[in-house]
Formats: C-alpha cells, structure tokens, sequence
C-alpha cells in the first residue's frame, strides 16, 4: 500500500529542496498533498496502476508559480519519482514516515 506520508529531497540546481509527499488512494485514484517552500498544495485526480503513480499540480513560492507533473513508484517505503515542472525536471527521492 502506497498510502502514506513520505520525507523527500530533492536535488535542484539552488541545493537541496525538502518537503513531504502525502499519498492516499482510493481504488486506482490517487490523491494527497505536496509540502515543500513554506507552500502546502493539494491534488485530486492522480492514476495509480500496481505501485506506479501519475499526479499533477500547481503551487505559489518566492520563486512564481510552479506547475508540475509527477510520475513515480513506490518500492517498499521508497519513493522515487521524476517531477516534470515550468522550472525543469528535477528527481525527488522520499522515506516512508507514517
């Protein structure tokens, strides 16, 4: 079960950025909230098929607003997914904490 809140780094050309991740599906519909920036954002409408997972979104920050679109899997208590955003394509990286 991917649901849950995950601890992520993500490596970006200004360092390191860390946030949270929190997933929750609902049959193969994926929503949750990413944290990161001082920002908190919320997404409906995410894909999940077996432990792969696809989620969009939008948020504010000191930097403009930034969208993005998130493919990634859930290996044991390992996130790992590929942020495709208006500033670049960054990896993030996330624990399982709850």
């Amino acid at each position: 079960m991917i649901d849950g809140i995950y601890d992520c780094k993500m490596n970006t050309q200004m360092g390191d950025i860390t946030g949270k991740i929190t997933l929750k599906t609902n049959g193969n519909e994926l929503s949750g909230i990413v944290e990161t920036m001082g920002t908190k954002n919320q997404f409906t409408g995410g894909k999940l098929q077996g432990n792969t997972c696809n989620f969009k979104g939008s948020f504010n920050t000191m930097l403009g607003r930034i969208d993005y679109n998130i493919n990634g899997k859930v290996v044991g208590n390992q996130l790992e997914i590929v942020a495709d955003t208006n500033k670049g394509k960054f990896c993030i990286k996330g624990t399982k904490v709850e």
